[in-house]
């Protein structure tokens, strides 16, 4: 027998589509995302200033912005936001990119420092 029925053949188109099955669902399983949050007795303003100095201070500085109760910053692929909910008494750290190491190492340069 000839053509891709041919013995042996089958294995390696398996092995062929089950690698494209991995890597499309690997590609669309989306960002890493670290998160974390703290309590805090923080006034609002006080803790926006904090979340801006932290951001700012990690370099993810590239697209910062203040929306609101959060801080936006960005580096490379990796984007950080930390949202004061004051009146709740919470303070809320998400970073967001393409490695979790990254965005764990990320993460932990706003929360330690906050």
């Amino acid at each position: 027998m000839t053509g891709p029925f041919a013995k042996g053949a089958g294995i390696g188109a398996g092995f062929g589509i089950l690698t494209l099955i991995l890597t499309c669902q690997t590609a669309l399983a989306g960002p890493s995302m670290s998160s974390n949050w703290s309590a805090t007795t923080l006034e609002q303003k006080e803790c926006m200033q904090r979340a801006e100095r932290v951001v700012r201070d990690a370099g993810l500085s590239r697209n910062f912005d203040i929306v609101g109760q959060s801080v936006f910053g960005q580096v490379d692929a990796y984007t950080a936001v930390v949202r004061c909910v004051t009146d709740k008494g919470v303070v809320i750290f998400v970073v967001a990119g393409p490695a979790l190491d990254e965005a764990k190492r990320h993460m932990r340069n706003i929360f330690d420092k906050f």
